[in-house]
């Protein structure tokens, strides 16, 4: 019988004791109709790939595939696609942690919403300390943050193959590194139901050899490129500076002073396109607009008493989902905490 869920990892020297934790947090998942595919991308680490072989041989649910030559994230992934017999496609990586109950809960939300593409909350651990949530969950939310970001973290997605077929949807190799950004928009363009679970389900390692490091300035470059290619997609004139402004709200610029009011020209511009194109929910569009706005403004080197001055005096700003999104992302990893959620990434 083929396997409910297939889980595609990639691995290229990755650690030993990172790539075990990875490997034991998904054999040990309270669902257990999967099958693991593991990639070993032409390691030059012999022991990261030695690792594959002893899981491969020790659990039949293991599917191991030996890249003949280093074919990056996104070829990698392509060569797991290929042979994946699942229902379900899970992404997940090499140093990271899954909560054990993550493919069971994220299946289950999947089928109550009629989802394609699921995301995650996150735990960061590691170099860093953090929980990643946010307000804007819904399908309609994230459809409209993928206009300015890779909203959802790729590994904790999963996808129906189903879907991916019928759209004949794979990874771009001509944008490895910035790969999972790229596929979900052209995902979304086809029709996907593109949600993030409100629950974190899996734990984010960041070290000096995560991805967000080592290939930081690629991604930026990437990221413009699809960025600028979905204001084409929606039809919009824009101007090389107003293409600048829009790299502000992206988060691949830096918001300073002296844009404040043609930033704010450009949201009002954007709004006004998506009204008439109808791309987006409008309401949903036009708060998301204003919270990448305050976003940019708040993460800038401004003194905080010029932020509060500029985000008090535009209403668009200084708006109820605006506070509701700032207090939610305070007050959910507080009791993620304090119910001992990130305990379980130390274990």
């Amino acid at each position: 019988m083929k396997p409910l869920v297939s889980c595609i990892m990639s691995n290229y020297n990755t650690e030993p004791v990172m790539f075990r934790m990875a490997i034991e947090s998904i054999l040990n998942q309270t669902l257990q109709d999967f099958e693991l595919i593991l990639i070993d991308d032409k390691s030059t680490n012999e022991k990261s790939k030695n690792i594959i072989d002893e899981y491969a041989k020790k659990d039949s649910r293991i599917v191991a595939i030996y890249n003949k030559v280093n074919m990056g994230l996104a070829g990698a992934l392509n060569e797991g696609l290929k042979v994946a017999q699942g229902k379900y496609i899970a992404r997940f990586d090499t140093d990271d942690i899954c909560v054990k109950d993550r493919f069971e809960k994220q299946i289950k939300y999947m089928r109550a919403n009629c989802i394609d593409v699921c995301s995650t909350f996150a735990h960061l651990f590691g170099a860093c300390e953090d929980v990643v949530s946010t307000s804007f969950y819904s399908s309609e939310a994230v459809a409209a943050q993928l206009l300015f970001s890779c909203y959802i973290y790729h590994p904790s997605v999963m996808m129906t193959r189903f879907f991916l077929n019928k759209n004949e949807l794979t990874y771009d190799t001509d944008f490895d590194g910035a790969e999972d950004f790229d596929l979900f928009t052209r995902c979304r363009n086809e029709g996907a139901k593109i949600c993030i679970m409100p629950k974190v389900l899996f734990h984010y390692r960041i070290h000096s050899s995560s991805v967000c490091f080592t290939q930081k300035p690629k991604q930026i470059v990437l990221s413009k490129r699809i960025c600028q290619r979905q204001l084409d997609w929606m039809k919009i004139n824009y101007s090389d500076n107003e293409l600048n402004l829009h790299y502000i709200l992206c988060g691949l610029e830096e918001y300073t002073e002296d844009n404040y009011e043609m930033l704010d020209l450009w949201c009002k511009k954007l709004i006004e396109t998506n009204k008439i194109g109808q791309y987006f929910d409008t309401n949903i569009f036009s708060k998301i607009v204003y919270n990448r706005f305050l976003n940019g403004l708040i993460k800038s080197n401004l003194q905080l008493s010029k932020k509060i001055r500029y985000i008090c005096k535009n209403k668009n700003l200084f708006s109820i989902s605006n506070i509701y999104s700032v207090i939610y992302k305070k007050v959910y990893p507080i009791n993620y905490r304090l119910k001992g959620g990130s305990m379980n990434a130390r274990k």
